[in-house]
């Protein structure tokens, strides 16, 4: 870890000396990014798997960064990028997020805050409210898809099928199943029944055929895994680095590309479908190249941090993504984009950038690494109870934790229901402490 943070801080003072040229800067970023990725893949399973939603955002948005730094057309916000060593800062502050989340994942590993399941009849209950809610979201989708169709049939995008064809609340239907993806995987690595192997392919497909492309279907399979990982301590950097695993990878990541390729086919015929995907893959670095542009490289004042960046007092377009879509987007764009409730992607963590500047952003990064490395021992320590309540409490957390880093709406953090969650986490600690007195007095 020593070697990794000397590297690192060569690379950012190389970055401040503008000693050479942009693009070499960027290939060494690159390779120093995925030889730190290899490390946490090979030390720590438990905090790779928890974290590989982070580590595959940063990974695809930077190497995609890197060539849209030459003179690439940002369509979204009608803008021509320039090399602006933008892929050098923004990777060299994840590096500093990542590596402060797992020392402090580490550091308190010893601290038990859940002893196990506190109710095994209890947990029995909310399996069978699972299989039926899982089972009644996927009739669900199975019922759009065959009384509304699919965004395929109508050449449209998914955001407008669900605002405009089919029921908008159904939209929000299949966010939850993604979600109880997590605990179909929990009782998987449980009970090891091939019936929940089936469930989650099913539950997939139910969301593909009413137009869910690549995201949502990564998040579905990353969930699924997730609490296979953990509840059966299985070590992943040892696992995939072998010709089966590698050719399952390629296999589902190229079926995920298709689906998306498909979905920009039937909007935009044959001829167009394959520009429109590149177009879509280099807007996924958009924002952390304007973001950075639109930087001054100081710190903006604590009433702006205060209400655009963490909300406080904020409307909904003046905090978090949407306050730096408003400042990167023409005014046109952005109140499209509004109307449509639909926001860019990856706000984070060049936003720290914007509100603290560089390098002063590393001492915030360090700061949000830290506390979400406390939040990812509290998920990984619910899900390997086993415990169905707190493992849906987790995926809450683990869906608030990326959506703050990735996308930059730190205002989650304050909402009611993640500090219901937290709350709720400290109920079931506490009694998980209280029903083991004599196993803590027994280890200490």
């Amino acid at each position: 870890m020593l070697a990794l943070l000397f590297l690192w801080g060569c690379i950012t003072l190389l970055s401040i000396l503008n000693c050479i040229s942009y693009n070499a800067l960027n290939v060494l970023t690159i390779l120093l990014w995925f030889l730190s990725c290899l490390y946490y893949l090979k030390k720590d399973s438990e905090f790779t798997i928890i974290s590989v939603l982070l580590l595959t955002s940063f990974t695809i948005t930077g190497v995609i960064c890197a060539y849209a730094e030459n003179n690439v057309l940002l369509s979204e916000i009608h803008q021509v990028s320039s090399p602006s060593g933008a892929t050098t800062r923004i990777l060299t502050l994840s590096f500093v997020i990542i590596a402060a989340a797992q020392f402090t994942f580490k550091k308190i590993g010893n601290i038990r805050f859940l002893y196990g399941c506190l109710s095994l009849t209890t947990n029995k209950v909310v399996g069978w409210l699972l299989n039926f809610s899982v089972l009644s979201l996927i009739m669900l989708m199975i019922f759009f898809r065959l009384r509304y169709g699919n965004p395929n049939e109508y050449g449209v995008d998914r955001f407008y099928y669900w605002n405009n064809i089919a029921p908008a609340w159904g939209q929000y239907a299949k966010f939850i199943l993604q979600q109880l993806s997590l605990l179909i995987g929990v009782l998987y690595a449980e009970t090891k029944r091939r019936y929940f192997l089936y469930f989650i392919i099913i539950s997939i497909l139910s969301q593909y055929i009413v137009g869910e492309k690549f995201t949502g279907l990564f998040l579905s399979l990353v969930f699924f895994i997730t609490p296979i990982v953990l509840i059966n301590n299985i070590n992943i950097g040892k696992k995939i680095f072998n010709i089966k695993a590698f050719l399952i990878i390629s296999i589902l990541f190229s079926l995920l590309i298709y689906s998306a390729y498909l979905s920009y086919y039937s909007i935009s015929g044959s001829s167009d479908a394959f520009n429109r995907l590149l177009n879509r893959v280099v807007l996924q670095a958009q924002m952390w190249w304007a973001v950075d542009w639109h930087s001054s490289g100081n710190m903006v004042s604590s009433t702006d941090i205060l209400v655009h960046l963490f909300g406080f007092g904020a409307s909904d377009e003046s905090k978090g993504i949407r306050y730096l879509m408003s400042i990167i987007a023409p005014s046109d764009v952005f109140s499209i984009f509004m109307m449509r409730g639909v926001t860019f992607t990856m706000g984070g963590p060049v936003n720290l950038i914007y509100f603290f500047g560089f390098p002063l952003s590393i001492i915030a990064g360090v700061a949000l690494g830290s506390y979400s490395g406390l939040i990812m021992r509290i998920i990984v320590d619910s899900i390997k109870t086993g415990d169905l309540i707190l493992s849906l409490i987790s995926i809450k957390l683990l869906y608030v934790l990326v959506r703050v880093i990735t996308m930059g709406d730190f205002y989650q953090l304050f909402e009611i229901k993640t500090i219901l969650c937290v709350i709720i986490f400290i109920i079931y600690s506490l009694m998980s402490c209280g029903m083991n007195k004599n196993r803590i007095y027994n280890m200490s």
